[in-house]
């Protein structure tokens, strides 16, 4: 539950960064960008179109797109196309992507507008794979094996400054999914979330880690993998 409640706040601050740079970029107008995402994903102009016929969302999509209602003979029934999109600023299209669509636009921008990304796009994926998972319930210490071959520069750099784990232990954990996504989680965490935010869920990961994961710790009493797992995310997250 704590994995998902911040993996939605970072979901939440990767758009206010994001909105933060559209701000401040005199290069352009935060429509013609939006325009030219859409014009090369027309599969994200079809699931928008999806959109148009709940009454939770129709206002707004017909607000800033230019939608027209046609008769579908096959189906026999009227959808909605959309048919324009150049009227609709950057802050609309966000509250329509999901993460994953998200990240594509997050791409788009940067490399586009040939900005620094405040944060990598193999991290972001790793971050959303991690919050698809906790949404499913996926069981995340089903797979603690060491079998990956990249692992993020930055990521590298970020776990070697913490000076309680070892060389031969960080590679050996980075080398994990699970433990990879995690560290993603924390890297971003502290890298781009408020002092608010890092608080609230340094408080709740000691909660966690010191309380909750303990509370039945005889079950893997001779379970070494899981043991050092947990003795590597808890050197991680205690840099918060």
């Amino acid at each position: 539950m704590e994995l998902s409640s911040i993996c939605f706040d970072l979901e939440h601050d990767l758009k206010i960064h994001l909105l933060q740079d559209v701000e401040k970029n005199s290069k352009d107008d935060g429509y013609k960008i939006v325009d030219n995402f859409l014009k090369a994903n027309p599969f994200i102009v079809g699931k928008l179109e999806v959109s148009t016929a709940s009454p939770f969302t129709s206002n707004l999509l017909t607000k800033y797109f230019t939608v027209t209602q046609i008769f579908n003979n096959q189906k026999n029934r009227n959808e909605y196309k959309i048919t324009a999109f150049n009227d609709c600023p950057v802050w609309v299209l966000l509250e329509f992507l999901t993460f994953g669509d998200f990240i594509k636009f997050y791409e788009f921008y940067y490399k586009v507008m040939k900005i620094k990304m405040p944060i990598s796009i193999p991290i972001l994926k790793m971050l959303k794979n991690l919050r698809n998972a906790c949404a499913h319930n996926n069981c995340l210490i089903a797979d603690l094996q060491t079998n990956l071959t990249f692992i993020p520069a930055e990521l590298g750099i970020f776990v070697s400054n913490i000076k309680t784990i070892s060389k031969k232990q960080r590679q050996k954990k980075l080398s994990c999914l699970a433990m990879l996504e995690f560290v993603s989680t924390i890297y971003a965490l502290k890298t781009i979330a408020t002092k608010t935010v890092i608080s609230k869920h340094r408080k709740a990961l000691r909660s966690l880690f010191t309380k909750r994961m303990l509370k039945h710790k005889d079950y893997f009493s001779g379970n070494d993998l899981i043991k050092s797992s947990y003795d590597f995310a808890y050197k991680v997250f205690s840099v918060l």
